[in-house]
């Protein structure tokens, strides 16, 4: 018996001409991959322009109310960029996750789905993103992209912070327990490929390919 351990490896390339102008018209033959010097065979390629599928996660939790207008319309331009081919599919989530639309192509009904969304309560952040993996798994090969619109950190990673932070017997102890990403909100809270950046006073994106 003969077993092989195989593996696909995703690599992003972009190409530019002596100005530094993006070079698209380039093909699959264009490319030659080595590896500790053996050459690798291209067993996929895509160009950028390849349609992709899309998770909107709209943060519907109480911390929002204050500007859910703004984050909506936020979210409606940002449709005006995608292609027609491309799929987008619109969860929100708060204390619970909830899918408003799944996969398609008509505009029409992204944009309903997102002028529904409501709610308040917590922030369950880490629950939404796991959820738009499992959703994005349905899309087989396909580009895939998650862009998340928030404004803070997950309340149960936050809640448990605070609580070790409680817990703790000396200050040492407590700077040790408090997380990077909750101490400073300019740096990106990650989660598997998908980064999440927190900017001051506006909603935030992540991107996840």
């Amino acid at each position: 018996m003969v077993r092989t351990d195989v593996s696909l490896v995703q690599l992003n390339i972009g190409v530019v001409d002596g100005r530094g102008r993006a070079v698209t018209s380039l093909s699959q033959h264009d490319f030659a991959i080595y590896e500790d010097g053996v050459k690798q065979s291209i067993a996929q390629f895509e160009p950028t322009n390849a349609p992709f599928s899309l998770v909107l996660l709209l943060d519907m939790s109480g911390s929002t109310i204050s500007f859910r207008q703004q984050l909506k319309l936020a979210t409606s331009r940002f449709l005006d960029a995608l292609g027609p081919e491309d799929r987008v599919a619109v969860v929100q989530f708060n204390a619970k996750v909830k899918r408003l639309s799944s996969f398609g192509q008509s505009r029409k009904d992204t944009a309903y789905a997102i002028n529904i969304a409501d709610g308040a309560g917590e922030t369950h952040l880490y629950e939404a993103l796991k959820f738009g993996l499992k959703e994005l798994e349905q899309e087989h090969k396909r580009r895939k992209a998650i862009v998340v619109l928030t404004d803070g950190l997950d309340t149960q990673m936050r809640n448990l912070d605070r609580q070790t932070v409680a817990n703790a017997q000396t200050d040492e102890e407590a700077l040790k327990a408090i997380k990077p990403e909750t101490s400073n909100p300019q740096r990106p809270t990650c989660f598997r490929n998908t980064c999440l950046l927190q900017p001051r006073g506006s909603a935030s994106h992540a991107h996840h390919q």
